[in-house]
């Protein structure tokens, strides 16, 4: 029986192993012809179509000129491949990883569960950066950069391959004042602006709703295009990354229960309009007394 290998794993590596192969002046066809093989099974390497041996990898990595420790890392690395779960590290301060964003792009639908943000692919450049500060006060160039990077992710909803995207989002995220009330009403306004275009849903959940499945925190469900799904979990200092098929089974049946409570869309629309109005400051207001509004 055929191993089971993780699909995540693979284009993570394949993206390093792209990386090195430039790095090292070859271009595929080079590379190829330099380890005997045919062009096409560089590609399906570097795209994570193909898991990787320890003995094609380490012929791989010596081509290339890569040396210890480096190269038993990879080696590691790829030993990993067969587990069911995988553990990511975060930086301290945590922006958006590249292996969240290879999902995104890969994805034909993505369904989140945001219960304390705005889901990133909607957030407003000023909403990203109030968060960003406050997770990195003392470091004005890095939060400009989280600001610039998420910017670059939201391409992804543009153009003919964006991915059907999914949001259930809790009312208290709605009425959170990130960045102070015009941040909020600006970030309310630009979700009602999202909520029209075609690939969009966004959906509402009440905070006397009651219990519901998603309890135990926020995640991402990805259905990529090639028929795999992966769910994306993060916290503070590590994300995790789930692919076997009961895994999956299980975020795919919370979906379903948020759906079965969740508002329509329409009616999600309405809550939004309706918060953004409450939450509006006149814009002559904004010289520093909207702080003694009621």
């Amino acid at each position: 029986m055929k191993e089971w290998t993780s699909t995540a794993r693979r284009r993570d590596l394949g993206m390093d192993l792209v990386a090195i192969r430039e790095a090292a002046g070859f271009n595929g066809q080079e590379l190829a012809d330099a380890l005997g093989w045919d062009q096409s099974k560089v590609s399906r390497l570097e795209n994570g179509k193909q898991s990787i041996d320890q003995t094609d990898l380490l012929s791989w990595l010596i081509t290339c000129d890569v040396k210890n420790p480096e190269l038993r890392q990879f080696v590691a690395r790829n030993e990993e491949a067969i587990k069911d779960t995988w553990v990511l590290p975060n930086n301290p301060s945590p922006t958006d990883s590249r292996n969240l964003i290879a999902e995104e792009r890969a994805s034909k639908k993505i369904t989140t569960y945001a219960c304390v943000w705005v889901p990133a692919l909607l957030q407003t450049p000023g909403y990203t950066r109030a968060l960003a500060a406050r997770f990195n006060p003392d470091d004005e160039a890095r939060v400009e950069r989280i600001v610039a990077e998420r910017a670059v992710r939201q391409d992804v909803m543009r153009g003919h391959k964006a991915p059907h995207l999914v949001c259930f989002i809790e009312e208290a995220v709605l009425t959170r004042p990130v960045g102070g009330r015009q941040v909020l009403h600006d970030q309310l306004m630009h979700l009602m602006f999202m909520a029209d275009w075609t690939k969009i849903s966004i959906r509402v959940l009440l905070t006397d709703l009651g219990e519901h499945t998603a309890g135990d925190g926020p995640f991402i469900l990805f259905e990529r295009r090639d028929k795999r799904s992966v769910a994306f979990l993060s916290a503070r200092v590590t994300s995790v990354i789930f692919e076997k098929p009961e895994h999956i089974k299980g975020y795919q049946e919370t979906v379903k229960d948020l759906a079965a409570r969740a508002l329509t869309e329409e009616e999600s629309r309405v809550l939004i309009a309706n918060l953004a109005d409450e939450s509006g400051i006149p814009r002559e207001d904004l010289d520093g007394t909207a702080e003694d509004m009621a």
